[in-house]
């Protein structure tokens, strides 16, 4: 289990995936989107947490080993 570690001055607290995520939130904010817009960006965010999470968890079964 990872512990979370006291920020320190320089140290990103935001992941590259988190910029990302930001930076396409505010480049649509002044445009209008339609349904299937919508719905493709959260399947795909939906899709890009799931690799996410397993790829952790394949990391903590190798730590383990």
């Amino acid at each position: 289990m990872k512990l979370l570690t006291p920020w320190q001055p320089g140290n990103q607290l935001l992941t590259s995936f988190d910029i990302k995520l930001g930076r396409l939130a505010f480049s649509v904010r002044n445009r209008p989107c339609t349904d299937a817009e919508i719905k493709h960006s959260c399947d795909t965010a939906d899709r890009l947490i799931l690799l996410m999470m397993r790829q952790d968890q394949n990391e903590r079964k190798t730590d383990e080993s």
